[in-house]
């Protein structure tokens, strides 16, 4: 059971019973190939505690030009989107913890979006642990499927980084 005013020991407590941080592990040396694995809390709104798997890399990135084009019709001929290349970030996050905001359910999310909420209040163990082995399950087919693992995603974007700043002398770095 849940207390109604739950501390971060206590949200680390439940985070640990179920091994949150091992299989985050498992996803980082198996599924990504890469990445760093960090508890974190967070009090901007309300008390929230959660394991974080995050791996990033250089990359380019075209950056907006400030002029913006005029409205209404544009020739063929020039470009829609300008800007210049510079040096930014990717990489993959995936957090598992719980918000006290909704304190009965283990909250997995990416930098992008919330994939999923098991409840853990009132239910057996193993079945919270199945429940999160069938999410996490699913995230590492769905990762597998549609993403490159860390090393070659870095492999890509250094690649592109090089391809810009080489030949062409676009790429500026700040």
């Amino acid at each position: 059971m849940l207390p109604d005013r739950p501390s971060a020991d206590v949200l680390r407590a439940i985070l640990d019973q179920f091994e949150i941080a091992g299989r985050l592990l498992h996803i980082r040396d198996f599924v990504w190939r890469g990445g760093a694995l960090e508890l974190r809390r967070d009090t901007s709104r309300t008390l929230a505690l959660e394991y974080a798997l995050a791996a990033s890399w250089p990359c380019a990135v075209l950056e907006r030009s400030q002029e913006s084009i005029s409205g209404g019709l544009v020739s063929v001929r020039q470009p829609v989107i300008e800007g210049r290349w510079v040096c930014g970030s990717n990489g993959y996050e995936l957090r598992i913890g719980i918000d006290v905001a909704v304190p009965a359910a283990i909250y997995i999310r990416t930098h992008e979006r919330l994939l999923s909420h098991v409840p853990f209040v009132g239910r057996p163990a193993w079945q919270v642990a199945a429940a999160l082995n069938g999410e996490l399950t699913a995230y590492a087919d769905a990762f597998l499927a549609h993403s490159q693992t860390v090393p070659d995603a870095t492999e890509r974007d250094a690649q592109r980084l090089r391809d810009l700043y080489i030949p062409h002398g676009l790429f500026e770095v700040r």
